[in-house]
């Protein structure tokens, strides 16, 4: 009996740590923390690290973790490298002992459902805090970007609805459900894409839009009778897709992007000869800035990279010779994480991020694994214009949900649609 209810105060420690990943991160890492000694406590070790080593792809994230314990050994900023592992502890922990709370298809169900309700209560804060602002201010920038995002960066928040959405609509489609649930899922889901179109992120909507799309073609496909849920659904999420891609054309962002984007060579070019004007600046612009010169420490150590904790010297060795101001002010990273990896690592270090994501994005995709496919999707895109796996934000959220959809994904019990 005493296993029994140390087993379920660990799984309520699960709820609580991923119900409060898009708000109080303290929460969920003191959560973790209580969590893991209850997993101690409860001995049975053997069938513990069973579990661990029945999912490859688990040992990859212990390994990516000892890879940049590694490159502590031929860093010089210790500090810097220390606090990197520290960040990324979780790539350690989590394959260890959250499996031993996810082991059933309720149990995992949990999980995601903690993750919309703590999602649902970040966006409602969120919106509560913009109109009580807007009521005082009269200023509409509340409503968007990182005024509305008053939690954490407003790039990982949309990450996180980004799967909450993906949860949401294969919830919505699920046939077991009646209509009682169908009705209130329906709203949450427009709340939340309404809270991914005012985080304005250009990243976070495409995904939306192309999650959306290879769900409703997954549904199509398969003949999904549904009746009346399928076509409400279907129609919301049409459009939202409608009303995204309306906002992406229109959007002053946009056509910035796709200028930049063709002019990318000649505003290298500009930069390199130390002839950038302030006009030409964008979020785009500036992370062709950073990746130039990403390459250039890359070319310079092309096999093990600079070191776990050498990356932010190494980089403004590189803005200061080529004049970057800003990049010298900010002490930018490449905000790309295939990048990031390969300045600290090396080819070593790129390889294993792949086989992190591509070897399972494959395998997902032949057994059926949707939700799982779409996971990574999210991570993928994201990864190539933010370095997503270097702040507590993202590691916790990758982490937690890697190990999720690995044991689903093994086990097969929850995410066929």
């Amino acid at each position: 009996m005493k296993k029994i209810n140390l087993h379920q105060a660990g799984e309520w420690l699960l709820w609580i740590a991923v119900f409060f990943l898009p708000t109080f991160q303290k929460i969920s890492i003191f959560s973790i923390a209580a969590l893991t000694l209850i997993w101690l406590a409860g001995g049975n070790y053997k069938n513990k690290f069973t579990l661990y080593l029945s999912s490859p792809y688990l040992k990859f994230l212990t390994l990516f973790y000892f890879l940049h314990v590694a490159g502590m050994i031929y860093s010089d900023n210790l500090d810097y490298g220390l606090r990197d592992l520290q960040t990324k502890f979780s790539f350690l922990l989590f394959p260890v002992v959250l499996p031993f709370f996810m082991q059933s298809r309720q149990q995992a169900e949990k999980v995601k459902t903690a993750f919309i309700a703590g999602c649902l209560a970040a966006a409602a804060a969120c919106l509560a805090y913009a109109i009580i602002q807007y009521s005082k201010n009269d200023l509409k920038d509340y409503f968007y970007y990182t005024h509305f995002s008053v939690f954490i960066h407003p790039t990982y928040f949309a990450v996180y609805l980004n799967l909450a959405v993906i949860i949401l609509i294969e919830k919505i489609f699920d046939s077991e459900f009646g209509i009682r649930k169908f009705i209130p899922r329906i709203l949450i889901l427009i709340f939340f894409l309404g809270s991914i179109f005012l985080l304005s992120g250009r990243t976070s909507i495409a995904v939306s839009i192309i999650s959306i799309l290879i769900l409703i073609i997954i549904y199509v496909r398969q003949k999904v009778k549904l009746g009346i849920r399928f076509f409400v659904a279907g129609i919301i999420l049409a459009a939202g897709i409608v009303l995204s891609g309306t906002w992406l054309i229109k959007s002053s962002r946009f056509p910035e992007m796709i200028t930049t984007v063709q002019n990318r060579d000649a505003l290298i070019e500009k930069f390199n000869s130390g002839k950038l004007e302030e006009s030409d600046y964008n979020s785009l612009t500036e992370r062709l800035i950073f990746w130039n010169c990403a390459f250039e420490v890359i070319r310079q150590n092309p096999v093990f990279g600079v070191g776990t904790g050498d990356l932010k010297e190494e980089l403004i060795e590189v803005y200061k010779r080529k004049n970057f101001q800003r990049g010298i002010e900010f002490s930018y990273s490449p905000h790309n994480q295939f990048i990031h990896s390969s300045v600290i690592l090396g080819a070593a270090g790129l390889i294993f991020l792949m086989l992190i994501l591509i070897y399972p994005l494959i395998d997902s995709i032949r057994k059926k694994s949707y939700q799982f496919t779409l996971f990574l999707f999210i991570i993928i895109l994201n990864c190539m214009t933010e370095s997503l796996l270097e702040v507590q934000s993202g590691v916790m959220f990758f982490a937690v949900f890697y190990v999720l959809f690995s044991v689903e994904n093994k086990k097969s019990f929850s995410t066929d649609i």
